[in-house]
């Protein structure tokens, strides 16, 4: 396992404009009893931020992603995915309390010609709003709608990398945290998590936590 990750910033200290460029790479190798396989994963990644009013700022991120995947069998489970990614994101900025960050996602992957030569665009509208009190505590609450279209097989090893385990078609998912320091060294967290993926039933999931802070 190796995993290579380099950050070049553009005018960083800046409260107007500023930029970066990150350059990552991960490999890896499993010996298995059938042969050996490994995986891959290049990325480039520019992002720029302009602050356009005192509370108000733009964002934009693009990608260029490259995954391969490599089986020792001939199953199908081998894969050669590029893609690229714009993202471009507008936040507000009440003081320190409270933030909204609204965005429009363009995913596009393909895979190689040789290995199936499947395509996925996904198209996402995000919204992201956070709140910190003092008494209250931090709340934090996301919701996505994607729209995904899809030439492949659904519910294989190889959608599941492409779409992110969702399906094709509309995919909405939200998500509730609510933090808050009970005492000194005492901290609790609720977390609701759900998602409607394709045409299947809505998924819930609910989790609590208390962690100790020494």
């Amino acid at each position: 396992l190796a995993t290579i990750s380099n950050t070049f910033f553009f005018n960083r200290s800046s409260a107007i404009w500023g930029g970066e460029y990150t350059l990552a790479h991960n490999t890896g190798k499993s010996l298995l009893t059938y042969g050996l396989e490994g995986n891959s994963q290049q990325r480039h990644q520019v992002k720029m931020r302009w602050t356009l009013l005192k509370n108000y700022t733009v964002a934009v991120q693009a990608q260029q992603l490259e995954r391969q995947y490599r089986s020792a069998l001939a199953d199908g489970r081998t894969y050669k995915v590029d893609g690229y990614v714009i993202e471009p994101t507008l936040t507000w900025l009440l003081q320190s309390h409270f933030r909204i960050t609204g965005g429009y996602k363009l995913d596009r992957r393909d895979n190689a010609a040789v290995l199936g030569g499947e395509r996925a665009l996904i198209q996402s509208l995000n919204l992201d709003a956070r709140s910190t009190w003092n008494a209250l505590g931090t709340v934090q609450a996301r919701f996505t709608y994607a729209d995904i279209q899809y030439t492949g097989q659904a519910n294989t090893s190889l959608s599941f990398v492409m779409l992110d385990a969702l399906q094709k078609g509309k995919n909405w998912l939200w998500y509730v945290n609510w933090d808050r320091r009970l005492s000194k060294g005492i901290e609790l967290s609720l977390e609701y998590e759900g998602r409607k993926p394709g045409r299947n039933p809505v998924i819930h999931t609910g989790r609590m936590s208390i962690r100790a802070l020494l």
